[in-house]
């Protein structure tokens, strides 16, 4: 939220906004992006391309519409990205200032990165902890006896399954 209330935001300045974005996913992972989307869907930046590249439309419009109409962020059910051309979910916040109910911006995280994160986590022997979206699991982990996780998740046909580090999915 904290880029979507920016100054940049509050005088709707797209330029600058991307800058702003572009500095926050690089430090973040190389599996992460920012993006900015209009009520209409149109992707104006991702910060996986240079500033000004076609982008298209993306396929989520109802989110988008419901986190304009809302006020309230939403999460993506797990999907292909069309830009990164990875497994992703995207946190969806709307804008502030000059920028309000007009454009969303996008938070594009890799599921890998989320799987990563539950293992590295060190839960409890036992434990199971999961990311949800608002229809189903994106990742899970379930810790065993031996501290040792079991990742898992939902496959592109829908199907949960067991991931095996560097099986195809």
């Amino acid at each position: 939220r904290t880029l979507a209330a920016s100054e940049a935001a509050m005088r709707g300045d797209i330029d600058e906004l991307y800058r702003h974005a572009r500095r926050i996913a690089h430090q973040s992972s190389e599996q992460f992006a920012v993006a900015l989307v209009d009520r209409q869907g149109r992707i104006l930046f991702h910060t996986m391309k240079p500033y000004g590249d076609p982008l298209g439309e993306t396929r989520e419009k109802e989110q988008i519409a419901h986190v304009l109409a809302t006020g309230e962020p939403s999460v993506s059910p797990a999907y292909d990205g069309p830009v990164s051309m990875r497994r992703v979910a995207v946190l969806d916040v709307p804008m502030s200032g000059e920028m309000f109910q007009r454009y969303c911006l996008r938070a594009v995280i890799a599921v890998a990165d989320v799987e990563a994160l539950l293992v590295r986590r060190q839960f409890p022997a036992g434990w199971t902890a999961a990311f949800l979206d608002q229809d189903k699991l994106v990742a899970g982990a379930r810790f065993g006896e031996d501290g040792a996780a079991e990742v898992f998740g939902h496959g592109r046909d829908g199907s949960l399954r067991l991931l095996v580090p560097g099986a195809a999915d």
